[in-house]
């Protein structure tokens, strides 16, 4: 999605209203006015915040080495760690 708004007959209409350089700067102060009194109509909903499924701290710890890199993986359970070093060694190349 663009982050330019739709044009609107407004906007085309203070946009053909342009004659020689002091109408450019009338232009974008109108087009200035025009936008902040939509913007404020039009406004995106934010989006929502959403937690982690899990918001306790980690309680797992796990080192390992690929090659001579030392990785130190974080997480709350040893299924979630074997999970988390299998992808980076894959990712790597590495057994």
């Amino acid at each position: 999605m663009s982050d330019f708004p739709n044009s609107t007959p407004k906007i085309d209409e203070i946009v053909q209203a342009v004659q020689g350089p002091e109408g450019f700067e009338r232009m974008r102060e109108q087009l200035k006015e025009h936008l902040a009194a939509t913007a404020e109509q039009t406004a995106p909903a934010p989006k929502p915040v959403t937690l982690p499924a899990n918001q306790q701290p980690p309680t797992h710890l796990r080192v390992f080495y690929i090659n001579n890199d030392r990785h130190e993986l974080v997480g709350h359970s040893d299924a979630e760690l074997l999970e988390k070093e299998r992808w980076l060694r894959e990712m790597y190349g590495s057994r």
